[in-house]
């Protein structure tokens, strides 16, 4: 990814900052070039699909270098302060998150996910990671690289179903079935706890993570330790080697943790709110953060004995639904906390000076 500047062909004064992503397909690439070239225009065609929405990165144009020099480039806008999770991982930099700024961030990125699955667009890679930080804090959706249109065939993308990172990827995934809305909505949910409680992905996975862990080891038909394949679909059969068996107590306990950690968030969250606040405002936020918090639980739902995904993926609430409520829970607290009205803007402020500050060592360190 390199940085630059764009002048328009109707204005040779005036320049914008740009983001180059720059694909160069070297001659030990040569043999995956359809591959990579499918997922370069992938992407092309869901930002051009998805221009129109604040919280999705402005694709400006691309360069077709692939006959002359091996090279495609897009260029995309500029999103000054890097990626989200190097803000909220960071806490020696950045001790302080307010309550407000993380809520006004899961709306950016909730209001993107709505307006994906509206264009009937499912993004497959929803994490702190994919999301990318503007001046004045606001979020920026990008990677649309495994972006999947629901019209495209099913037949097309079995072999690419497992896609995406790996802490990220719902449940039903890992069983060979296509991504879905409910999907996105899964990790969406994980992506919140990494907003909230600043958590690593691998701290808040149901799943197991490791495709060993999916067959017990003295079954016969257990793939290598080396496979990289996603795990064949579960079946209801019985037997010492199911997988199915070998990873429910897994999952349950996962599962607890999980939830576990939702409820502490939530409580974090609750425990933010200022005293100085209306009783009557705090027992409405109180109540909007106890939904939020069945809301998510239910987002994240998987019940390690159902073998019908599709009644699993069906609890999960549509993004209309989360959104609404974030949006709500941000109407509560006054205002967007990135304007100069909010009671957060001083603190967000001294955020915005101190990653402007890393930036800056960091571009003199390189």
């Amino acid at each position: 990814m390199y940085h630059g500047q764009y002048h328009r062909k109707d204005n040779d004064v005036e320049s914008i900052p740009v983001a180059v992503k720059v694909i160069d397909i070297t001659h030990d690439l040569l043999s995956v070039e359809d591959q990579i070239v499918r997922l370069f225009h992938n992407e092309l065609y869901a930002l051009t699909l998805l221009a129109k929405h604040p919280h999705i990165i402005h694709c400006i144009g691309y360069i077709n270098q692939l006959q002359d020099l091996g090279r495609l480039q897009l260029v995309l806008e500029l999103s000054s302060y890097g990626s989200l999770s190097s803000v909220l991982y960071d806490v020696d930099v950045y001790p302080m998150l307010p309550m407000s700024l993380q809520i006004a961030w899961c709306l950016d990125i909730i209001s993107a996910l709505d307006f994906m699955h509206s264009q009937h667009m499912i993004h497959r890679d929803i994490n702190a990671d994919n999301c990318l930080l503007t001046t004045h804090l606001h979020v920026k959706v990008c990677d649309f690289g495994l972006a999947l249109h629901q019209d495209t065939t099913t037949e097309n993308h079995e072999e690419e179903s497992f896609v995406g990172t790996k802490e990220f990827i719902a449940p039903e995934i890992f069983h060979g079935h296509i991504a879905k809305p409910s999907s996105d909505i899964y990790s969406f949910a994980i992506t919140v706890l990494q907003i909230g409680l600043r958590l690593h992905p691998e701290s808040c996975s149901i799943v197991p993570m490791h495709r060993n862990q999916w067959t017990p080891p003295s079954c016969p038909s257990s793939p290598s330790a080396a496979s990289t394949s996603p795990p064949p679909p579960l079946s209801s059969s019985s037997g010492s080697c199911s997988p199915f068996k070998h990873i429910q107590n897994q999952v349950q306990l996962r599962q607890s943790r999980i939830q576990d950690q939702i409820i502490a968030m939530i409580q974090q969250w609750k425990d933010s709110m200022t005293s100085s606040s209306s009783s009557s405002s705090l027992l409405s936020m109180d109540s909007l953060l106890t939904q939020l918090q069945s809301l998510l639980i239910d987002c994240l739902h998987y019940e390690s004995n159902e073998l019908n995904f599709e009644s699993v993926t069906n609890k999960r609430p549509s993004t209309s639904t989360i959104h609404q409520l974030f949006s709500t829970l941000q109407d509560q607290l006054g205002s967007d906390p990135r304007v100069e009205s909010s009671d957060d803007y001083i603190a967000i402020q001294r955020l915005e000076h101190t990653i402007q500050h890393q930036q800056q060592h960091h571009h003199q360190c390189t």
